[in-house]
């Protein structure tokens, strides 16, 4: 990962682990998200739901590892969906608060 991470030379690195979630470096430090359990039915489009659950998430200032968890509830949202799927809102704060 640190190696990755100096490779692009960016502020910060966040890559896909399939079901076992996401991992992160900001700067120095490491983290890790846990994939969810959840039945998948597809894959279709969780890296782009990834992508812009981290995007979300920054632009709503969350520090980089919330805003990583807030990507895999996400894609954790979308993966029990059949194709090209949406979300709602609702369907997300539904699966987070089932969560808690």
């Amino acid at each position: 990962m640190r190696a990755l991470h100096r490779r692009l030379v960016c502020g910060a690195t966040v890559v896909t682990l399939g079901a076992n979630g996401l991992a992160g470096i900001d700067g120095d430090r490491f983290f890790h998200v846990p994939g969810n359990t959840v039945p998948a039915v597809d894959e279709v489009g969780c890296g782009d739901t990834v992508r812009a659950g981290l995007a979300l998430g920054m632009a709503a200032g969350l520090p980089l590892e919330q805003a990583a968890h807030l990507a895999n509830d996400a894609a954790a949202v979308i993966v029990q969906k059949p194709a090209t799927a949406f979300m709602t809102r609702e369907e997300l704060v539904t699966f987070v608060s089932r969560k808690g």
